[in-house]
């Protein structure tokens, strides 16, 4: 057994990896590979995710995170959607924040 197998853990960590150096697609990437591989997707993968979206101002991607949450029934806390107000506030889209709503 190796210890480099992935995990939850192992995986949200590079999700949150990514999304610090603003590298989104990527920190989606990982997020998609963890579902693909079997590895249960819960609210701090989602929430890194959705925080690098919000570093980089991506309303879209996260909006679309926002909904897999949904499918996958994984509950939306405050967190994910202040990352969502947060990606609207990097592009002055104060539209899109209201529509969240």
């Amino acid at each position: 057994h190796s210890c480099l197998e992935p995990d939850e853990v192992s995986c949200t960590s590079m999700i949150m990896a990514y999304g610090m150096v603003g590298d989104v697609p990527n920190a989606v990437r990982i997020l998609t590979e963890m579902s693909e591989s079997g590895i249960a997707l819960n609210q701090v993968s989602f929430g890194a995710a959705l925080t690098a979206c919000g570093r980089a101002g991506d309303f879209r991607r996260a909006q679309g995170l926002l909904l897999d949450m949904d499918k996958q029934s994984v509950q939306v806390h405050v967190g994910h959607i202040t990352s969502l107000i947060t990606s609207c506030a990097r592009n002055k889209d104060e539209g899109s924040a209201r529509a969240a709503f």
